[in-house]
């Protein structure tokens, strides 16, 4: 057991040591372990990482040697709570939200929507500022037009797809659909555990396929918290514009700049830009016309 900062008992994370494998290269999926401690293989690129519970030297050079196009280029060993961050591991508020980590039973106060979170190896625990600023603006959106249909692009952990679908639930007014999209497997994998997990599963729907073509999915709120090359290529899509409400994050202070001289000349309001934090910038628009 650890101590939180303000003194209390952290109960344990479901599992203590990550060992790390960088391969370049990626292993098709039947051949992956299915035992000896694996826990998820993560595809970036050309590479990808696979994660072990307990040390897999053997079973990596029986992976890398059925393969010419399997390499092992490093491998490390750290901590569960180093890798997601230590405060990941706690409950945490943002904004009517409250994160809870699944392993961490906890009476939530009336006025929170609980969210139950099984992070697994995937970022997204509401820690990053871009996080909490989408949380902060799914909010405002609900308040004042509340959506029937979300397109999540870049799920991550699901956490903004669970959020859409929480205010749904709380707000009294049809439930909404909503469809949560990431190209990367394990994310996907752990999204639509976390789906299960809150007994959402009626309403989210977890889909695997890259963002451009996702995009044309009809919805009356987009939320697209990616990288700017993802968000470069979807401001050109035909069909990006054909919904009410368009929430983008993950972007740096400079790609925020960009991308709101880029919709100058869209039927867009700017209807606010989050800039608290000194790096991350996150921007809401709602579509005013037709697109031409």
């Amino acid at each position: 057991m650890t101590q939180n900062k303000n003194g209390g008992i952290i109960p344990p994370a479901p599992y203590d040591e990550l060992h790390i494998y960088y391969l370049e290269g990626i292993p098709p999926r039947e051949s992956l372990p299915e035992d000896g401690g694996f826990l998820g293989c993560w595809v970036e690129g050309d590479s990808s990482i696979l994660f072990f519970s307990e040390p897999a030297p053997e079973k990596i050079r029986e992976l890398v040697s059925r393969s010419q196009d399997l390499r092992l280029s490093d491998s490390y060993l750290m901590t569960y709570a180093e890798w997601q961050g230590r405060e990941a591991l706690e409950p945490l508020d943002a904004g009517s939200f409250r994160i809870l980590p699944y392993w961490i039973q906890e009476q939530t106060p009336a006025d929170r929507f609980l969210i139950r979170l099984d992070p697994g190896l995937v970022f997204g625990t509401g820690l990053h500022p871009t996080t909490r600023d989408c949380l902060s603006a799914l909010e405002w959106v609900w308040q004042k037009d509340p959506p029937l249909r979300v397109l999540d692009l870049g799920t991550g952990t699901g956490i903004l797809a669970l959020a859409a679908a929480r205010l749904s639930c709380e707000s009294g007014t049809t439930r909404c659909r909503i469809t949560a999209v990431d190209l990367n497997p394990l994310c996907v994998e752990t999204a639509r555990r976390n789906v299960e997990l809150n007994e959402m599963s009626e309403q989210v729907d977890v889909v695997c396929g890259p963002a451009e073509e996702a995009v044309s999915t009809a919805s009356d709120l987009l939320v697209a918290n990616l990288h700017f090359a993802a968000q470069e290529t979807l401001l050109k899509h035909p069909e990006f514009f054909r919904r009410r409400w368009i929430l983008l994050s993950g972007l740096l202070r400079s790609e925020a700049r960009e991308v709101l001289h880029r919709v100058q000349a869209a039927p867009v309001r700017v209807i606010r830009v989050w800039d608290d934090d000194p790096v991350w910038r996150s921007l809401l628009f709602q579509v005013t016309g037709p697109v031409t």
